[in-house]
């Protein structure tokens, strides 16, 4: 994957969550709402995080610019971990990607 699909994949879940955070604060805060919009963003959201996992899952040795991508933005999905519609997906690119941080800059100097 290039890199600036991966950086632009991931900049799409930026923009997405900050659309989603922003319905959640005008529903009050409240995790659970059933608003149109707050579960259309979360939907989509969902769909964003599940097409990251299986990029990932397959064929995590020629997805380096990916996982350097999700690693970079870190903090980003480590917000959604608590929210138990994102919780599992999150944890599980959490899970794939840290194992490969270490040798990762290497790849991505070189490429």
């Amino acid at each position: 994957m290039h890199s600036y699909t991966a950086q632009r994949f991931v900049r799409l879940f930026e923009a997405t969550s900050k659309r989603y955070n922003s319905a959640l604060q005008r529903a009050g805060g409240v995790i659970y709402i059933n608003t149109p919009e707050a579960c259309m963003y979360a939907e989509f959201m969902q769909y964003l995080i599940e097409a990251l996992h299986q990029s990932i899952c397959n064929g995590i040795n020629h997805k380096h610019r990916l996982i350097y991508a999700l690693l970079y933005n870190k903090p980003l999905f480590t917000r959604y971990l608590a929210d138990p519609r994102f919780s599992a997906l999150s944890r599980n690119i959490h899970v794939v990607c840290m194992p490969h941080s270490i040798d990762l800059l290497p790849r991505v100097c070189s490429s």
